[in-house]
């Protein structure tokens, strides 16, 4: 600690942790060597990578986008490694961290929802559908998932704490007593017929006219055909929904509040 300028007071506050091998952040003579590489290994390094369409998100295993998956590049790194079993480098498949993720967090519901069978926390957070078992719960429910707290004590890429903070936001979207949010963009996207776009590519909080979604008057028209058919809501004209189709989020919470159906 002396040697790196810490501060001492913290040898007694982490006196109990574990040591954990952290042999891969570990300073060593490298560190001070001053490299001075030529920006011409850069510039083609970015145009050959530029040549690939990739995707960032590694953490659904049910994503279809066509790209190089940061998986494979984890996959290329790990053979790479001379001996990445004796630092125990490995890249773990994204099937493995939502597997791992999901029983973590049943583990943990589970021990805040005692008189719940584990099935039905199994389900909830396997379908990402509240449960009426639950109902009673609920709000048991919503505070263990706010105050949960994570640790990954052997973190990399962070794949782990990504693949639950995923896991988090889908339960939190299933727990809303409102209209499901996702529900809502799914019948936005089928009665606009916008083929190209997905639930996940709409933002709940983002305007859904101008640089938002980029709706028009014409798609106004038909959001207001949508909630008198689906929810029994009646708009008198594409004025009154200005302030109802500001966002995903409050139209879903006007919905909440006004159906009728």
């Amino acid at each position: 600690f002396s040697k790196n300028g810490w501060q001492q007071h913290w040898v007694n506050q982490w006196a109990n942790i574990p040591y954990l091998n952290g042999g891969l952040f570990e300073r060593d003579a490298v560190d001070d060597l001053r490299i001075v590489l030529p920006e011409s290994i850069f510039s083609d390094l970015f145009r050959f990578l530029a040549s690939y369409n990739f995707t960032v998100d590694e953490n659904d295993p049910d994503d279809a986008e066509i790209g190089v998956d940061p998986e494979m590049l984890g996959k290329i790194f790990e053979s790479l490694l001379e001996d990445n079993k004796a630092k125990g480098a490995f890249y773990t498949p994204k099937e493995i961290v939502r597997y791992m993720c999901k029983e973590s967090l049943i583990a943990y519901l589970a021990s805040k929802l005692p008189d719940v069978a584990d099935t039905v926390i199994r389900a909830f957070v396997e379908h990402h559908e509240m449960q009426p078992d639950l109902e009673p719960y609920r709000d048991t429910l919503d505070s263990a998932l706010r105050n949960v707290k994570i640790c990954d004590p052997a973190i990399g890429s962070g794949a782990f704490p990504m693949g639950l903070l995923n896991e988090l936001w889908r339960c939190r979207e299933a727990l809303e007593p409102m209209q499901s949010r996702v529900a809502l963009k799914k019948e936005i996207i089928e009665v606009l017929n916008l083929e190209e776009v997905t639930p996940d590519d709409i933002d709940s909080d983002a305007p859904l006219f101008g640089e938002g979604l980029g709706l028009d008057s014409i798609d106004a028209l038909e959001l207001i055909v949508l909630l008198e058919k689906n929810y029994g809501i009646k708009l008198a004209n594409a004025a009154a929904g200005k302030e109802v189709f500001k966002s995903v989020r409050v139209m879903a919470e006007y919905i909440a509040k006004n159906r009728t159906k």
